[in-house]
């Protein structure tokens, strides 16, 4: 932290000072979807094709909150967030958004995300992240009890007691939302902006690439204004 100029009682002359400030503990989220194996049973290609409209679709909840992507596989991936209240704000909306989503298309192609949460991103806190994702209800997030302690008082939504798992670590559940306020649960207070992509004029498909590249790079920017919400183009 820039503490600007500081006189020192042995010098003659002011100093440019700086601050060491302690880096708060970094949260890590873990996301999957639930019944991923049956749906791509079912229509492979079309399955794909929808979690990567979806992971596409949250991207700018994630960076608005201050989560980058640690780690991806098809159907793991772990997010890293500044702290306990950024990663459970976010992993809320996400969750929102996705039953909003949801409600859109037929029940059995739907895609229920089970997100887990846990402090700490060393090895031993991604696999503890894992394991509480896995036990996460469809459509809901679970809370190892190490974050729910940082964030109960701030919570909007009550959790319930979701026991011990087999490791020791004991977790909180939170309900999955309810298509009623899904979609417009993340969209209020001042500050929330729109990005819609870019659209490709021409006749050259390979371009497409560029057209997706600049719309991401635009919400990425956008994101590292705080006082600024950037929502995904689904949502109205």
């Amino acid at each position: 932290e820039d503490i600007g100029e500081v006189e020192l009682k042995n010098l003659p002359y002011p100093i440019h000072a700086f601050r060491v400030v302690a880096a708060s503990k970094r949260v890590v989220v873990s996301a999957g979807v639930g019944n991923l194996g049956g749906l791509l049973e079912d229509d492979a290609e079309r399955t794909l094709s929808a979690l990567k409209a979806h992971r596409t679709a949250s991207d700018p909840l994630i960076l608005s909150h201050g989560g980058r992507v640690v780690e991806a596989a098809l159907n793991r991936v772990l997010y890293e967030f500044p702290s306990a209240s950024d990663a459970v704000k976010c992993a809320g909306e996400v969750q929102a958004l996705m039953a909003g989503r949801n409600a859109t298309v037929p029940a059995e192609r739907r895609m229920h995300y089970q997100l887990g949460i846990h402090d700490g991103v060393d090895d031993g806190a991604i696999a503890t992240a894992t394991a509480i994702q896995e036990s996460a209800d469809l459509g809901g997030m679970t809370l190892s009890d190490t974050v729910y302690q940082q964030v109960s008082s701030e919570l909007g939504t009550d959790l319930i007691d979701g026991g011990t798992l087999e490791d020791g670590t004991k977790v909180w559940k939170a309900r999955p939302p309810t298509p009623d306020h899904a979609v417009h649960s993340h969209l209020h207070g001042p500050g929330v902006l729109l990005v819609l992509p870019f659209e490709q004029m021409g006749n050259e498909p390979g371009q497409d690439y560029l057209v997706d590249g600049i719309t991401d790079d635009l919400i990425s920017a956008i994101s590292q204004y705080g006082e600024v919400r950037v929502v995904p183009r689904g949502s109205e």
